[in-house]
């Protein structure tokens, strides 16, 4: 099995004391399974932005920098022109049903489903309208 990890996991491993449930679940995990979206590191990105402390900014920088981004080397699913398609599906089948969804969470989604991966997230309620697989390792 493979995995999508979302960005609410992506930034559970940066706090002082992270969930338990999600650090047992990683323990147990070969790393070479696992997986992120390019859309994570945008959503990282736009926090890190976001932030009005320098010295907490350079922090997170260099959290993404030297530890996430060289962690996922090779794993970090981009944007292409198949997962538009996927995305591009998703957001007619809901249109179609008048029903929206963040953009983000729909391009995760659609990564999560292209690559036929489970996602791994705190926020299923966000994700269960998707035809994907979901895993949440904080129950």
């Amino acid at each position: 099995m493979n995995y999508l990890l979302d960005t609410c996991f992506l930034s559970e491993l940066r706090k002082p004391q992270p969930n338990s449930g999600v650090t047992n679940w990683l323990s147990h995990i070969d790393e070479q399974f696992l997986y992120i979206s390019s859309v994570s590191i945008c959503e990282i990105q736009k926090g890190i932005s976001q932030l009005n402390d320098p010295d907490y900014q350079q922090n997170l920088t260099r959290w993404l920098d030297d530890t996430l981004l060289p962690w996922f080397e090779g794993k970090i699913i981009p944007v292409d022109t198949q997962l538009a398609r996927q995305w591009g599906e998703l957001l007619g089948i809901f249109s179609k049903k008048g029903l929206t969804r963040p953009i983000m969470d729909t391009l995760i989604a659609a990564s999560a489903i292209h690559g036929d991966l489970i996602l791994i997230t705190r926020n299923t309620d966000d994700f269960k309208l998707f035809e994907t697989k979901l895993h949440n390792p904080w129950n």
